[in-house]
């Protein structure tokens, strides 16, 4: 039996590749992963705030999206769930005034997630393929040139959905004329069949939508064969998928939890430190600051001080934030190489490197005078004789 652990590795990846889902923690906390995921949320809550008040005019409006450092960190999870979701059911449920707001906030969370979103995937699709780090600038770089697929392959499934509902919408403007509805009742079943076509379009675009943003990551492809890939493997594979979900959830919950507890005992245990020079009325300034409630009497340079406590305070805290966007995209990531591997048959460590794979090809060959092909001669060689 041997004991080389590549071929070992190689084994339990054959037997059970789930358990590349288990590095998706360690890739997901890197600082660079957690900033980018921190930033992508608030600008996409700024912008959504914007909007709100653009409709609303008010600061207290029943829709106006709270900042994510004011949640409960162990709320976070579920509220900014029920947040990122809130554009759609605005569109789906709501008059036409929410179906604008939703349909401007939906479009601000696509241009923002289009780059962060590309980033985080291709920069996780790398670290799970090939377990090598990229560059901002690369990732970045590779994220821009893509940009117009990410942001196009979610939205053709609306552009479908509209089509659908089209001759559905054509039988309610007939419905209105007593004998309309005779019509309206004789081709019913082709409405329902428009139903059923919204309702894969719609399930599929749901449980499938994260894979396009991996697909283009992975694959270097183009925002069709995110499209097709997306729904083809949510439907082919519902079962592994739904099991491969269930994994990445039980293990980006434990991997929060480990968050919760950083995050919890940054701010009390620099409090506690302070608590040894402070008096006490500055520590609980201090802790009211950090809060968010600061005393209303401070003003001056007491007001500044607290101010930029509170400040740095709240990007701590937003980083429990940056680690649930950031697991999302690379768990989503990992899942789409094992669903492309069910599918497909394709290989874990298959991934598209583009202007990257220059430098993990080989050295270009070069011939002497006999024709024989070798490596280059070093440029730094002078030729000259040693005597």
């Amino acid at each position: 039996m041997s004991d080389d652990p590549s071929t070992n590795a190689s084994r339990w990846r054959d037997y059970l590749p789930w358990l590349i889902l288990v590095r998706c923690f360690r890739i997901s906390v890197g600082m660079r992963m957690l900033v980018l995921g921190a930033g992508g949320v608030v600008a996409t809550v700024a912008g959504w705030r914007i909007f709100w008040r653009m409709f609303d005019g008010s600061s207290d409006a029943p829709y106006l999206p709270p900042w994510p450092w004011t949640h409960e960190l162990v709320n976070l999870p579920e509220a900014l769930a029920s947040e990122m979701t809130k554009p759609l059911q605005l569109m789906l449920v709501g008059n036409i005034t929410h179906f604008t707001l939703g349909l401007l906030c939906f479009a601000w969370a696509l241009l923002v997630w289009s780059y962060v979103g590309a980033v985080l995937t291709r920069t996780a699709a790398l670290r799970l393929c090939r377990d090598e780090s990229v560059s901002w600038s690369a990732a970045g770089g590779f994220s821009i040139s893509k940009f117009p697929a990410y942001f196009s392959a979610p939205i053709f499934p609306f552009i479908g959905l509209l089509l659908a509902s089209i001759p559905v919408m054509l039988l309610g403007l007939l419905a209105n004329l007593d004998i309309g509805l005779i019509v309206v009742g004789l081709v019913w079943p082709l409405a329902l069949l428009l139903g059923l076509f919204m309702t894969i379009i719609m399930v599929g675009f749901v449980f499938g939508f994260p894979f396009m943003w991996s697909t283009i990551s992975t694959e270097g492809t183009d925002a069709f064969d995110a499209l097709s890939r997306s729904y083809a493997y949510v439907y082919q594979r519902p079962l592994h998928y739904l099991f491969y979900a269930f994994v990445a959830t039980v293990l980006g919950s434990l991997g929060y939890l480990i968050i919760r507890i950083f995050i919890t005992a940054v701010p009390e245990l620099a409090l506690w430190a302070a608590d040894w020079g402070a008096s006490k009325e500055t520590v609980a300034a201090l802790r009211q600051a950090i809060a968010g409630t600061g005393p209303a009497e401070a003003s001056g340079m007491a007001s500044i001080g607290l101010g930029l406590i509170f400040f740095f305070s709240s990007c701590v805290k937003v980083l429990a934030a940056g680690y649930l966007a950031s697991y999302f995209w690379t768990a989503t990531s990992a899942i789409y190489l094992l669903l492309r591997r069910d599918v497909d048959a394709a290989e874990l460590d298959e991934v598209f490197l583009g202007e990257e794979e220059e430098s993990y090809g080989l050295p270009p060959l070069s011939t002497d005078e006999s024709g024989v092909a070798g490596a280059p001669e070093s440029s730094d060689d002078s030729g000259s004789d040693v005597e």
